[in-house]
């Protein structure tokens, strides 16, 4: 299978999503609108770089959203604004007609009175894979390989540039901020797992926090898990006496100082530099 590297689009058709909430908190602080209700199960979609998206044999971009609530998948196909839903237990694909996805919170929520058109249904296969065969969609949802390692910043917001859309709803602390730019020899050791649904949620909030910091200040590591089991065998994971993902570890030269465990990873920022006091 030919592997393409086309991460653009993908930013692309994020930076729309993020544009649209943008003009949906410059209409709301204009003065009060009908807000639009949020349909009470097809709600809380969030990026997932659980697959990747391939037509014949060749990986093409997609935004894939999930929502473990609506125990679905939202598709959105590189170069069109069509978003397809497929609903895990029935395995049937419709199409959501004429409904942009709109992002809100770091989540996507389908409107309450969305019209669906059923297409057809689609095959879970082993290791894995959705096979769609309901035209006009016709593709595979194959799982992307773990990214495992100790990796930069930069390789994993290539690996699933989809986190760039909670790393842009996620607000830093300016204190906290400053306290780690300030920070003298200190890294940020990141325990992860690419396949890990929690850490899918939130490994923008890091990478946020990591860009928003200059040379000098604390650094940034990344290490990634293969899935399990393999995961609770690694190296790494076993030496830093890991026991729940993600954690970020920080170190002042050889010295641990402290954990920020996945409960305090909402305002990461401040956890760390918490620890630094």
């Amino acid at each position: 299978m030919t592997r393409t590297k086309l991460l653009l689009p993908v930013a692309l058709l994020l930076v729309a999503v993020l544009a649209t909430t943008a003009s949906m908190a410059d209409e709301t602080s204009k003065g009060p609108a009908a807000e639009e209700q949020p349909h009470p199960q097809l709600r809380d979609f969030y990026p997932t770089g659980e697959f990747d998206y391939v037509v014949g044999e060749r990986v093409t971009d997609a935004v894939i959203l999930l929502s473990r609530r609506a125990a679905a998948y939202l598709v959105q196909p590189a170069g069109t604004t069509d978003t397809y839903l497929l609903l895990q237990g029935k395995r049937t694909v419709s199409k959501v007609k004429g409904v942009p996805l709109k992002a809100k919170d770091g989540h996507v929520h389908l409107p309450k009175e969305a019209e669906l058109q059923a297409l057809g249904t689609f095959e879970a296969k082993a290791g894995g894979i959705i096979v769609i065969r309901a035209d006009p969609l016709r593709a595979e949802l194959r799982p992307r390989p773990a990214l495992t390692g100790t990796k930069t910043p930069d390789a994993v917001r290539a690996h699933s540039p989809q986190y760039g859309l909670i790393a842009s709803a996620y607000r830093t602390d300016k204190t906290s901020i400053q306290r780690l730019q300030a920070a003298k020899d200190v890294k940020v050791e990141v325990i992860f797992g690419s396949w890990c649904p929690r850490c899918q949620q939130t490994m923008g909030n890091a990478l946020r926090i990591e860009s928003e910091l200059k040379s000098g200040g604390a650094t940034w590591v990344f290490h990634g898990l293969p899935a399990p089991p393999a995961a609770w065998k690694d190296k790494r994971f076993l030496q830093t006496k890991t026991k729940a993902l993600p954690t970020a570890i920080v170190w002042l030269g050889d010295k641990l100082v402290g954990r920020v465990p996945p409960a305090d990873w909402k305002r990461l920022d401040v956890a760390v530099a918490r620890l630094l006091k």
